[in-house]
């Protein structure tokens, strides 16, 4: 795949993974309850943008990026990614805590690791 269209993908993937996935637990309220964490991480993981969710999109663009899976900043993505996804694990079990800062930490972590990979697809 050529440099621009690869750029392509990881703009689209900044936007609705960078961008979208963190946005609903970001827009709490301060004193939300688990039960609202709960389903605002449902919302962020489940319908991400345009009602796909998170795990579809990151399949769709990871296959796009194959070019590019070797490289540190890809697989520093697909870790942050990952760890972002990993939280879905807990939505159905009431039990299972959620810290809000290490959810909104993983789910932010994604859009810094999707520029990195920007960067080293421009330059090199």
């Amino acid at each position: 795949m050529e440099r621009d269209e690869l750029m392509d993908v990881l703009l689209d993937l900044k936007h609705d993974l960078g961008k979208h996935l963190p946005r609903p637990v970001r827009w709490l309220p301060p004193d939300a309850s688990a039960d609202d964490l709960r389903a605002a991480l449902r919302q962020a993981l489940e319908r991400t943008h345009g009602g796909r969710s998170a795990a579809a999109l990151w399949a769709d663009a990871e296959g796009e990026l194959a070019s590019v899976a070797q490289r540190p900043a890809f697989q520093a993505l697909a870790l942050a990614v990952q760890r972002a996804l990993a939280w879905g694990a807990r939505l159905d079990d009431p039990d299972a805590a959620l810290d809000r800062a290490a959810v909104e930490a993983d789910l932010l972590a994604v859009g810094p690791a999707v520029a990195a990979l920007m960067d080293a697809v421009a330059h090199g």
